[in-house]
């Protein structure tokens, strides 16, 4: 970055002139972040640095600014080399309540949020859930503040612009330990490296184009630091554009080991790069993509079904599902000329699920309606309303 070679060159600090207090101008200049049409990569590099060394230079005027932001956290580590606005930041692991996430992209320009990026992040939160079983949609939590000593910042060499150990993350997904009640933590969705919190078991990052140095390189021994027992990195790939030819996506899985050094575990599968065996999850999970302008798909393979599974097949497969009971139940309901019968047949199912040879039982029905209720294996009327009143059965079909 260009502060960090101005840091390590006395005269480039010192031939730099010192830039005034910014303040609002009419036409675009270097107090203004610049996005890509405004002025060209050189220049809009060299604007962050002057912004930069501005707020080096005059540190109690930069945080009178901060201080008047309506989001002011006293506990966070600002950093000079990033923008921080009423209802945008630069900054990755500044999350705040309606304040978006503009990274600077590698030319230097800011960057709208990243348009494949986000919708992955709350693919892979939905998917998730389902392997944990119950528990699922309270372990899986997606982009909690996650803060560690200052002594890990400075021992790992995390600085701000400033020279400050940073002391916060913000993570894309985190899977928290299994049997704990953290009802409050998922309100907050704050992390400390305390006995009152638990170190995630799994902590997920989506990687960007704008993020791919930080994930596979300084989060990568963070999370090693804070004894995260597994760390996914979700790399969805760059379409060709233009003279880029692109590249596909990949899952990189680091496991920690009894030494607490983190160790990558090999794929799986015909394409090691897109499938590996979470211990976490308990499954083997992959991205699916079969070239690299297909949006990737995050699945984890079911062994009881022996299906790839994620959270919108789930979706299309119960509206299917739904829609193929209702059809039986109609046709039953013609067979027979009896509401009791549906009514029964319906109870029966939210109880031990559909059958899956619907087919066969309705061609024995067709052939002996009067056996109806031993063909769908339902036993006596008040056997069927005590199991009902017990609430062993998921919502109406």
């Amino acid at each position: 970055m260009a502060l960090a070679q101005a840091e390590t060159s006395g005269q480039a600090v010192a031939a730099a002139p010192v830039p005034r207090r910014p303040q609002p101008q009419e036409a675009w200049d270097w107090q203004v972040p610049a996005s890509r049409g405004d002025t060209d990569s050189a220049t809009a590099i060299a604007s962050r640095y002057q912004r930069a060394m501005w707020r080096l230079l005059h540190p109690r005027a930069w945080q009178a600014d901060l201080h008047a932001l309506s989001h002011f956290d006293p506990e966070f580590v600002y950093d000079e080399n990033h923008e921080y606005y009423e209802d945008w930041t630069t900054d990755p692991d500044y999350g705040k309540v309606n304040v978006r996430n503009f990274p600077y992209d590698l030319a230097g320009f800011v960057s709208p949020d990243q348009k494949r990026h986000n919708p992955l992040i709350e693919q892979m939160r939905e998917t998730l859930c389902t392997p944990l079983g119950r528990e699922g949609v309270h372990r899986v939590q997606p982009t909690p503040d996650y803060h560690f000593p200052e002594a890990v910042g400075r021992d790992l060499s995390l600085f701000t612009g400033g020279r400050k150990p940073k002391t916060q993350v913000k993570p894309d997904l985190v899977v928290l330990p299994a049997g704990r009640d953290d009802r409050s933590l998922k309100e907050s969705r704050v992390i400390r490296t305390d006995p009152e919190h638990p170190v995630p078991e799994m902590v997920v990052e989506v990687v960007s184009p704008s993020s791919a140095a930080r994930d596979y390189g300084d989060k990568a021994v963070l999370y090693e630091r804070l004894s995260v027992k597994e760390y996914l990195i979700v790399d969805p790939g760059e379409p060709p554009e233009g003279d880029s030819r692109g590249y596909l996506a990949q899952l990189v899985l680091y496991r920690l080991q009894p030494d607490s050094n983190h160790v990558r575990v090999e794929g799986e599968g015909d394409d090691p790069n897109m499938e590996v065996r979470s211990a976490v999850i308990g499954s083997v999970v992959r991205l699916k993509q079969v070239h690299p302008e297909d949006e990737p798909v995050f699945q984890w393979f079911d062994p009881n079904l022996g299906i790839w599974r994620d959270a919108l097949g789930d979706k299309l497969r119960e509206s299917e599902e739904r829609g193929r009971a209702q059809t039986i139940l109609t046709v039953v309901g013609h067979i027979l000329s009896d509401e009791g019968a549906v009514n029964a047949i319906t109870q029966h199912w939210q109880v031990s699920g559909m059958p899956g040879n619907t087919d066969d039982l309705l061609t024995a029905v067709l052939d002996n309606p009067a056996e109806w209720r031993e063909i769908f294996g339902i036993t006596t009327e008040s056997e069927e309303d005590s199991e009902l009143d017990r609430g062993d059965h998921p919502s109406a079909l």
